[in-house]
């Protein structure tokens, strides 16, 4: 993998089941405040990317925890850099998403959707 020997990222997870819930969105330009994820299932030991594109990012969390995450293509091509321990992969989500003016959604089917807040304001208009 051309990002492991470009030395750009570690990711080490262990992870079981989730319990995930979804960020709301924000009001007028603000992003909401920052919010304590719960999680019944073990922690990850360690989350980090260093100047990957959210997309990579996230496919590679998707990887090894399990949760289904989309990015749309203009939040996808978002370079994030991000060091957690001891934190719940849907955290570790939230963590980098609000870090970089990102929102996440959890569709009814457990699908967690990242949004640039300017698609986010669109979405909210198209679906009233």
């Amino acid at each position: 993998m051309k990002h492991c020997k470009a030395g750009c990222l570690l990711l080490l997870l262990l992870l079981a089941g989730l319990d995930a819930r979804a960020q709301q969105p924000p009001e007028g330009n603000q992003l909401p405040p920052p919010r304590r994820v719960d999680d019944a299932g073990p922690n990850l030991d360690l989350v980090e990317f260093r100047d990957l594109t959210l997309e990579e990012a996230m496919r590679l969390l998707s990887l090894q925890s399990g949760l289904k995450i989309v990015p749309s293509a203009a939040a996808g091509k978002v370079k994030v850099s991000l060091y957690l321990r001891d934190v719940p992969a849907l955290t570790a989500v939230s963590a980098v998403t609000q870090a970089n003016g990102l929102i996440y959604r959890q569709d009814p089917d457990g699908l967690l959707r990242i949004y640039t807040t300017q698609e986010n304001r669109r979405r909210g208009l198209a679906g009233r």
